[in-house]
């Protein structure tokens, strides 16, 4: 480490790595090992420089979160960053910034002599809920309240547990961040295990698929320790002896990331596997995929479930004259403006010429009037709600439709409850647009001049 240190420069990844563990004596693990997901110090990185405003972090118990935030929120306050650490409660705040200084008074070499980066860096003694530096930037610990959550600006904000804290506390947190410099991005991490169905993290997933959120996940493969895995820490036998110490249930969902299920969900582990084949695709929002071009002589039925509450249009095109109907092209729009959205839904019908379905709850004549094609007013209310979703579930049931393996369809669908679908919670996007699709494939719908579809079956 430098002895003039602020800002100390921190640039590029191995100027993390570096810092990390000549500063703190911290090093984490850099390979990941299941599909789909990441290295932990991966993850560090991208949070520190800060590509996305926000990320989500869902991880393992016992798997070093709290460490990394600490470790994070340390390198933060070297580059001159603000950081604020939120706990799902006052001890797990305070609990983040004690592992801080563990990591500042650590010693460091310096030739004949050994000094600490508390020594270096700090105006204060790195403290249970505030710690200052000697250029005046701060990280400080806050109460798990919406008092404290709406109190301080920072540049940083690391949300640790996010399960076991409430919803409006979180709520409160978010966009408290201010960016005051443009070298000093403004950035929120949330991390948690998943535990609760019904949970705050549940709500946190479903906004990071709406929202298009970064959801980087590792589990005890990635840190378990190896000697092809460079700061992989975590003993073998301490795995073993939590298999035999918890639940079969537990383990899945805290040590295996599954999705926890207390009866509440709609779509089962059976269900999902059935639904969603093929390569993974990590889509994006804004952005058109097409997994199956045109075919001469298919028939196609294309849908829309368009922008309002949550802003997020969602347009699907499945091909039914198959079975299993299988969806072809797909696209979500976040924030674009109406013209635009129709467009785009009149471009999809052009390239699939089939039927077409669109949610027309509360918009009467106003899009329906811009689309090109002839298609289905559906208004999603009362009996209508329900038989359409009831359909769908059914037909994903069955296999009788199948989708590409979509980050946001499978988020969609995994975290998706009843009380989403008939009760009175938000309707995943995603999944009201298949739907819609799926009502005109299994003829629930009047449709003017239609002909039953003939099957090929695959």
């Amino acid at each position: 480490m430098e002895s003039e240190p602020f800002r100390l420069k921190l640039e590029t990844e191995n100027d993390l790595r570096e810092t990390l563990k000549k500063g703190f004596g911290l090093t984490f693990p850099e390979r990941g090992c299941c599909p789909e997901h990441v290295a932990p110090f991966d993850a560090l990185c991208e949070a520190f420089f800060a590509p996305a405003p926000i990320t989500v972090w869902h991880a393992t118990r016992g798997s070093g979160k709290t460490m990394m935030l600490a470790a994070l929120a340390s390198l933060e306050l070297l580059g001159g960053f603000n950081v604020v650490v939120l706990g799902g409660s006052g001890e797990q705040s305070r609990r983040v910034h004690e592992a801080m200084g563990y990591a500042w008074r650590h010693e460091i070499s310096l030739g004949n002599s050994y000094t600490t980066a508390t020594d270096i860096y700090l105006a204060t003694e790195p403290g249970s809920w505030v710690t200052k530096t000697k250029i005046g930037n701060w990280a400080r610990a806050l109460m798990a309240s919406q008092r404290s959550a709406r109190g301080p600006h920072p540049h940083r904000l690391r949300l640790d547990e996010a399960d076991e804290m409430d919803l409006r506390i979180l709520d409160a947190a978010m966009g408290q961040t201010l960016t005051t410099d443009t070298t000093l991005p403004a950035q929120t991490v949330i991390v948690s295990t998943h535990q609760h169905e019904s949970g705050t993290m549940t709500e946190v997933l479903k906004r990071a698929n709406d929202r298009g959120w970064p959801v980087r996940r590792w589990c005890w493969r990635e840190v378990i320790k190896h000697d092809d895995n460079p700061g992989s820490w975590l003993p073998a036998s301490e795995i073993e002896r939590k298999r035999t110490e918890v639940s079969d249930s537990m383990w899945r969902v805290e040590y295996e990331l599954e999705t926890p299920s207390e009866g509440g969900s709609v779509f089962s582990q059976l269900m999902l596997d059935m639904l969603f084949r093929g390569e993974p695709l990590n889509d994006m929002l804004n952005q058109y995929y097409e997994i199956e071009s045109p075919k001469k002589g298919a028939s196609y039925i294309t849908s829309a479930d368009w922008a309002r509450k949550r802003d997020l249009t969602a347009i699907a095109t499945l091909r039914v004259d198959c079975a299993p109907a299988r969806l072809v092209a797909y696209e979500r729009r976040w924030r674009e403006p109406w013209p635009l959205l129709i467009r785009h839904f009149n471009d999809r019908m052009t390239r699939y010429p089939g039927k077409g379905i669109h949610d027309a709850t509360g918009l009467g004549d106003v899009v329906a009037s811009y689309i090109e094609a002839h298609v289905i007013d559906y208004v999603i209310s009362g009996r209508n709600k329900s038989k359409m979703f009831i359909d769908y579930e059914t037909a994903a049931e069955k296999g009788d439709i199948v989708l590409p393996r979509a980050t946001s369809l499978m988020a969609a669908h995994r975290y998706c409850l009843r009380n989403d679908l008939y009760g009175t919670g938000h309707p995943p996007d995603e999944i009201v647009a298949i739907a819609l699709a799926w009502q005109v494939a299994a003829g629930r719908t009047k449709f003017h001049g239609g002909k039953p579809l003939p099957i090929i079956r695959f």
